[in-house]
């Protein structure tokens, strides 16, 4: 899911036309939430119920799980209101530094498309310390941080182009 295929150039352009065509509403419920958000936490969850809790069902996981998929649901939003407004820095007049363009683009891609769903799944609420599960999400979220940048060096030269046109 994310191999190489993932991590490719994109026509930021055509992404804007069809974002503006569709409307926010959409793109942030079905193009975001519906399509990349609900899959991922039910991938992350089932693989997470198999491997790690040893195949139990009680309240606890049930309430743990219940709270996960809602964590990610929330994520999912703000990501797709935040993709939003990228999009609008990017093609608006309000476009202030490449810069911050990229920090954004950190965020967005890389520590709530990422590190925050990663994190939040092998986040333990019954079971450990919360000091260990806050270094383990911290861990999780400088890991989104790297993946964001390596995602942002593949796709840097498309943005300077979209923002020197």
């Amino acid at each position: 899911m994310f191999g190489s295929d993932r991590i490719k150039k994109i026509d930021l352009q055509i992404k804007w036309e069809e974002m503006i065509e569709n409307g926010e509403g959409k793109f942030i419920w079905i193009d975001t939430i519906l399509k990349e958000f609900l899959p991922l936490a039910m991938v992350l969850i089932t693989v997470d119920y198999f491997f790690f809790t040893k195949n139990q069902i009680n309240q606890e996981i049930v309430i743990a799980y219940s709270v996960k998929f809602l964590l990610i649901f929330l994520v999912g939003f703000l990501e797709g209101k935040l993709d939003w407004k990228f999009f609008q820095r990017i093609f608006g007049p309000s476009l202030n530094t490449f810069k911050g363009l990229r920090k954004r683009y950190l965020i967005n891609n890389g520590v709530l498309t990422f590190g925050l769903p990663l994190g939040i799944i092998n986040f333990r609420i019954f079971n450990s310390s919360f000091i260990f599960e806050y270094v383990r999400l911290s861990i999780w979220l400088i890991i989104g941080v790297v993946f964001g940048a390596v995602l942002w060096f593949k796709n840097k030269e498309q943005f300077e182009n979209v923002i020197n046109d």
